[in-house]
């Protein structure tokens, strides 16, 4: 991944490293249950991830903001449902996500975008998710760096991993400039790599 200078395919080697890694040692055979391993390692092993912390720690929140958390909020529930954002949502600690996701869910119309039409079942439990998430964020958080590593090098650079392996992203060949996505895959992709080695 760090011999090439094109932003998409060092994303692609960086993932792909990244990627065997966690489903080598994983052996669960289901993307979620890998990503729940790689985190569990990860957290309870923080020393031998110290770089990919140490790189968290100098975030602040407008850096932490310039991802595009709002796209990726909307995908994962358009892909995965509420209940797996909610349990991701209402487990952050960190103040500079919690600000972040706070604005987006105070700006989004969730509920409107994806009630359904003659459910008030499901639109109640909705609704209640929503409730819960923006409790959730409400609250006081602190400074984990561990939530932010996480939040990037697994949820946010599976995100990008989708858009690049399944047409979502522009062709790194055919841009006159670069945009924020390449900026984005520059990004991911050198947390991946400080993460891997």
């Amino acid at each position: 991944a760090i011999s090439t200078n094109v932003t998409q395919i060092k994303f692609e080697r960086a993932w792909t490293a990244f990627n065997t890694l966690y489903t080598f040692y994983g052996k669960t055979g289901k993307e979620a249950e890998y990503h729940k391993y790689i985190k569990s390692q990860i957290r309870n092993n923080p020393v031998s991830f110290h770089d990919s912390l140490h790189l968290s720690a100098t975030m602040i929140t407008t850096t932490t903001r310039s991802f595009r958390w709002k796209i990726w909020v909307l995908n994962h529930i358009e892909r995965k449902g509420f209940s797996i954002l909610e349990n991701i949502m209402t487990s952050i600690t960190d103040d500079r996500l919690k600000q972040v996701f706070s604005g987006i869910f105070s700006s989004v119309d969730v509920t409107s975008k994806f009630a359904d039409v003659g459910n008030a079942v499901r639109n109640a439990t909705l609704q209640r998710q929503l409730n819960n998430i923006q409790s959730s964020l409400a609250t006081a958080g602190v400074r984990n760096d561990m939530d932010v590593t996480l939040m990037l090098c697994v949820n946010y650079a599976y995100f990008l991993r989708n858009r690049r392996f399944h047409g979502g992203s522009e062709n790194s060949f055919c841009k006159i400039c670069p945009t924020t996505e390449d900026n984005e895959f520059d990004t991911i992709s050198n947390r991946l790599i400080t993460l891997v080695k």
